[in-house]
């Protein structure tokens, strides 16, 4: 499916998969390591031959997609899950973002440093700090702050906060492609059947590709 609406469907389940991953490790200090290396690999791709490419192809997206999908369901059921709300929240941040072209620039120059010496996996502790500061140094000082809760013993270790830190940098990542791709928050209203339909046939093709993904594996 190659259409405007895809590409923004896929840039919103890029932003939901992750908040939903900021939400989980903020309450339990648990996560999901695979869609966690999805997302965070989409902030050192810079020139993907389509929008799905940023994230390893739409079968990378399978967690976001099935949130968004849920998500659409009623107008709001976005503000009903945390994710959601970080969503929202990483949407206003990102507009404000948009109109600060310096910060937009240092953004850029320092994900495109990171890219250029970043060891292998991106998940590891130093990838994730480093991810981390980049945030702090460019968007925390930003408004609106995006508010996570969770279980406050988890909030204040170290890693924990790094990694929600490094996630949000991917939930920026997922808006800045959402407005590129003519995402507006009117479209989350007057648009969202026609998102609707097109997450849920997205998300159709990403399991049909994790299956035979996984059929492949299993071959003797």
């Amino acid at each position: 499916m190659k259409t405007h609406s895809a590409d923004q469907v896929i840039a919103l389940a890029g932003v939901l998969q992750a908040t939903a991953l900021v939400d989980q490790v903020a309450r339990t200090g648990l996560i999901d390591v695979e869609p966690m290396a999805v997302s965070l690999k989409s902030l050192v791709v810079f020139d993907a031959p389509a929008t799905d490419a940023i994230y390893g192809g739409i079968s990378g997206l399978e967690h976001g997609l099935r949130l968004l999908h849920k998500l659409l369901e009623s107008p709001t059921a976005l503000a009903a899950q945390p994710a959601g709300v970080y969503g929202m929240a990483v949407l206003k941040l990102e507009r404000r973002l948009s109109r600060n072209p310096g910060t937009l620039e240092s953004l850029g120059h320092q994900l495109r440093a990171f890219a250029a010496g970043m060891e292998e996996p991106i998940t590891g502790e130093d990838n994730v700090t480093e991810l981390a500061r980049i945030y702090s140094d460019n968007l925390s000082g930003l408004p609106p702050r995006v508010i996570v809760n969770g279980e406050p013993q988890l909030l204040q270790r170290r890693d924990i906060a790094e990694r929600i830190r490094a996630l949000l940098l991917a939930a920026v990542r997922g808006a800045v492609l959402w407005r590129q791709k003519g995402g507006r928050p009117y479209k989350l209203i007057f648009s969202r059947r026609p998102l609707y339909d097109t997450s849920e046939q997205l998300l159709r093709e990403a399991v049909v590709a994790n299956v035979g993904e996984q059929d492949r594996h299993q071959l003797p």
